[in-house]
């Protein structure tokens, strides 16, 4: 007889979790993002497609030189909470700021408005992430930022089994080479390596999937040579 828990042989090769996995895992769906458009991003011609209990992940990177703070943040219609008790948001020489915002917006499809912004963004980037799960819930954020170094580390993210943790790092100038580093065994599912709209920074995206249950663990974002940048990450758990 299977003890709860533990692992046990399959006659088809490879072991399970005998019970089985943990329910409603947190799963990646996919990534959308858009330059700057006014107050609004909708989805491109070939959009991803959420559920009803996906949750949407905004995450709004900018120049506060140019950009205009946002306000009153909607996502598919539906109201978005900043991150409590607030945005992740970090300046550093040129001002760059990172801002997570989510919800649980329903269903999008394509043409849709992704998110609508109570005031312009301009000059700025907004990334979009959709995570699924039916109880999934935001565990924690954090960011850091670095005036002059190679590396910046995100440190202690709170990660449960089979949830997931979307971070962002940003530098300036535009700089090739990013890599990343996580302490755990984590694997990268989404990594994204582009210049930003307005042409003088850099922004990577990564998504992992998390696999140690009720603990913390880091991430260090690496450039090829030593910059200014931020960087920020938040944390789902089923």
């Amino acid at each position: 007889m299977a003890i709860l828990g533990l692992r046990q042989w399959t006659m088809d090769g490879p072991y399970i979790f005998a019970g089985g996995p943990p329910a409603n895992p947190v799963t990646y769906v996919g990534k959308f993002s858009g330059g700057p458009s006014g107050n609004t991003l909708t989805y491109a011609s070939a959009p991803i497609a959420t559920s009803a209990s996906d949750i949407v992940v905004i995450g709004l990177v900018r120049e506060s030189n140019f950009g205009t703070t946002t306000t009153g943040v909607t996502v598919g219609g539906t109201a978005a909470a900043l991150w409590s008790p607030g945005a992740i948001t970090l300046g550093f020489i040129s001002a760059g700021y990172i801002e997570f915002y989510y919800c649980q917006p329903g269903a999008l499809a394509t043409a849709d408005i992704v998110a609508t912004f109570g005031a312009n963004v301009i000059n700025g980037n907004i990334l979009a992430w959709a995570v699924s799960g039916a109880t999934a819930t935001p565990l924690d954020a954090v960011s850091s930022a670095q005036a002059s170094s190679a590396s910046i580390a995100l440190n202690d993210i709170e990660t449960k089994v089979n949830g997931a943790v979307i971070a962002v790092g940003v530098c300036e100038p535009t700089i090739t080479g990013w890599t990343e580093s996580w302490s755990g065994s984590e694997t990268v599912v989404e990594d994204a390596d582009f210049t930003s709209a307005t042409g003088n920074h850099r922004i990577v995206a990564c998504h992992f999937a998390t696999t140690a249950a009720l603990t913390t663990q880091d991430l260090t974002l690496t450039l090829a040579a030593s910059q200014a940048h931020i960087g920020g990450a938040i944390s789902f758990g089923p």
